[in-house]
């Protein structure tokens, strides 16, 4: 089974269309709802939109997606009503991110090439890094930034309810902050190179 967890920008999100298929709503009804509530959820960081087409009787239409990451889809999940189906799909959704992060954290092949010719790469000696001469614009770098920042803040204010935190979540912690200092590092050299599309 593919999983509901993909990376978006070297972020592990999960699509509003994943999530209405998950509870088996109709996706116009959670789109709706994540753009009610955009303040909401940007708490956790800036919402990705996305224009994709899908089949239908008619032909191949257009519609908006969200991508949300982890604390987001957590946040929409709360705002729906429980039943066996929601419940069932946010554990499958738990799973889905956890397991995305264990293979972030073994640096999988699969989840991004380890050359300096794509924007998020690995080092030699496995350090995840950003690349911002290599397409990915100054707007989407501080994005991500946003993101892990987001992250960072929600663990936190997790960790401050738990007396004594596990070392993973402290691990968590940690690789998100080194993150967004490898992608404002890299930021800062794109832009003085001034080799960055803005």
């Amino acid at each position: 089974m593919e999983s509901i967890v993909t990376l978006s920008g070297g972020m592990p999100v999960v699509s509003s269309t994943a999530i209405a298929e998950g509870i088996g709503r109709e996706h116009e009804s959670v789109i709706k709802l994540i753009r009610r509530n955009l303040g909401d959820f940007e708490e956790f960081g800036g919402v990705g939109f996305e224009i994709r087409p899908f089949e239908t009787a008619g032909g191949t239409q257009n519609r908006e997606i969200a991508l949300l990451n982890e604390q987001q889809a957590t946040l929409l999940l709360t705002y729906m009503r429980n039943n066996e189906v929601v419940r069932a799909f946010k554990k499958r959704l738990v799973r889905a991110f956890y397991e995305m992060a264990q293979r972030m954290r073994k640096g999988g092949d699969d989840l991004a090439p380890k050359t300096a010719s794509h924007p998020y790469y690995h080092t030699p000696s496995g350090t995840p890094m950003f690349n911002v001469n290599v397409g990915i614009s100054a707007y989407t770098a501080f994005e991500q930034i946003d993101l892990l920042l987001g992250s960072v803040e929600s663990a936190l204010l997790t960790l401050q309810l738990v007396e004594e935190p596990s070392t993973e979540s402290l691990f968590g912690l940690a690789t998100n902050v080194s993150t967004a200092r490898a992608l404002t590092n890299a930021i800062a050299d794109g832009l003085y190179e001034a080799s960055v599309d803005i």
